[in-house]
């Protein structure tokens, strides 16, 4: 069954901030993602894959790790979605020192990202794009002047100009195919300019971090 897109769907109103000046996070209960989700998408469920019955994974550098992923009620499912569980500094824990508490909070945790990873629900937050709300807000004139944020295309290019740099021919097509089946893309043609641009920019980040 094909997975809902559901960009757009937050307001302002379901965002607060914590921190402040540099540290400043915006930020949505998972209570509330899970709200729409159940309102939006109630034939999709959140699950864990579990290793032998655990619900944590060991890495290869000894911490833990989830891997979630959400079935349908018709038995299709999600690929799985990796989610590192981390403390308050945002630092992975080792194996050994994971508790009820790390996970559950984890659980939470990567039912938001996995949210935005398959159905763009609050991919806004992760991506810093302006959140939609009911009310008209007027909009500053310096705010006005910002520049455009790359269009799709703009964003591909830059994609194939990292690949061409850091990969050889081969090795590209095999990168963008294991990416594409990844994200479910099963159209043909051009498999990136099918991806989301969620999907775009998280490709695009990987490649400047290789």
């Amino acid at each position: 069954m094909p997975r809902p897109n559901l960009s757009g769907t937050i307001q302002k109103k379901d965002v607060h901030e914590k921190g402040g000046g540099k540290f400043k996070a915006k930020y949505m209960a998972w209570a509330k993602i899970a709200q729409l989700l159940n309102d939006k998408a109630p034939e999709w469920t959140y699950c864990l894959e579990t290793d032998d019955g655990n619900p944590v994974w060991k890495a290869p550098n000894g911490t833990g790790y989830l891997q979630g992923y959400f079935r349908n009620d018709d038995g299709t499912c999600t690929s799985l979605f990796p989610f590192s569980i981390m403390n308050n500094m945002n630092q992975a824990i080792k194996y050994e020192s994971i508790g009820a508490r790390e996970i559950t909070d984890s659980h939470r945790r990567s039912l938001c990202a996995a949210s935005a990873f398959f159905f763009s629900l609050g991919f806004e937050l992760w991506a810093d794009e302006e959140i939609s709300d009911e009310k008209i807000d007027i909009v500053p004139e310096s705010q006005l002047k910002q520049p455009a944020k790359p269009s799709k295309d703009e964003t591909i290019e830059k994609i194939m100009v990292l690949l061409n740099s850091k990969k050889k021919d081969d090795e590209a097509k095999q990168w963008v195919a294991e990416k594409a089946k990844l994200y479910n893309v099963t159209g043909s043609g051009s498999k990136l300019k099918q991806m989301s641009d969620v999907h775009l920019q998280e490709l695009l980040r990987e490649l400047n971090n290789a």
